[in-house]
């Protein structure tokens, strides 16, 4: 399968807007020979921002308190089993639930950002993949499950819940505090997975510690459509340009290389 509309993704309304992943110089090779973009878990992502991919606590009391209501039209439940299915809800809304998306990121802009240079590729150092939505739409292809790519809406989590009633909505939605990445994302949900020697299973049905062992996965890209532009950090130095330019020519891949349009002369 390949990317595939989905009503909880806000679809860009220009296909040819420029987006941009910035990144280290292994990432690249990784990209190279694997052919394929890595999907970190969202669980992974969360390392770094503890808010990724979860409702805030707030905001699953009051979900959970509706539910505890809505148990009034069902058939009588023992108030210990009501208990137990709360919890467990509660424990989905808030953790369970990064297991089984893989996000990747890109950012959202016209021209380079200093900012996106410093986080994600350090400064001086890494480069920056220029591609479209369209590009990325169409370079994603042979991976099992579908492909959702979507634009994050930003929201004041003081003030605005992140809605609730579809598995994505808190992957597609993230603090007012992050707006500065103006960020796309594609998401895939990979529930088959394999473990050592065993056979796909279902990763639904794994334990805490088999679950703990899934961490990403990667998938299948053409490089030639999904590139545009290759970019060099700003002064990057000669060496490191020398073996861009060097891995372009041992993988085939054809796309332009330029440096950064905010080194000053």
């Amino acid at each position: 399968m390949s990317y595939e509309a989905h009503k909880a993704f806000r679809f860009p309304d220009d296909r040819s807007l420029a987006i941009w992943r910035y990144m280290d110089l292994p990432r690249l090779v990784s990209l190279f020979q694997q052919r394929a973009l890595y999907f970190p878990t969202a669980l992974e992502l969360s390392n770094s921002d503890p808010l990724e991919g979860r409702y805030l606590n707030p905001q699953v009391e009051r979900m959970l308190a509706n539910l505890d209501n809505s148990f009034d039209e069902f058939p009588p439940i023992p108030p210990e089993g009501k208990t137990k299915i709360i919890a467990q809800l509660g424990e989905h809304f808030r953790t369970d639930m990064r297991h089984l998306h893989c996000v990747n990121c890109w950012h959202k802009a016209q021209n380079e950002n200093m900012a996106m240079w410093y986080i994600y590729a350090g400064a001086n150092k890494g480069i920056a993949l220029k591609s479209t939505v369209d590009r990325l739409c169409g370079a994603v292809r042979d991976y099992p499950e579908a492909v959702y790519i979507g634009e994050v809406t930003y929201i004041d989590q003081a003030i605005e819940d992140i809605p609730w009633g579809n598995m994505f909505f808190p992957f597609v939605h993230k603090n007012i505090a992050y707006e500065f990445e103006h960020e796309i994302r594609a998401i895939v949900t990979p529930y088959q997975h394999k473990i050592g020697e065993l056979e796909s299973i279902d990763r639904r049905d794994l334990s805490t510690e088999q679950q703990a062992e899934f961490v990403g996965v990667s998938v299948p890209v053409d490089v030639h459509i999904l590139i545009e532009e290759i970019v060099l950090a700003p002064y990057l130095e000669q060496w490191i340009e020398e073996v861009v330019r060097r891995l372009l020519e041992l993988y085939e891949i054809t796309a332009p290389v330029t440096r950064s349009s905010l080194e000053i002369a």
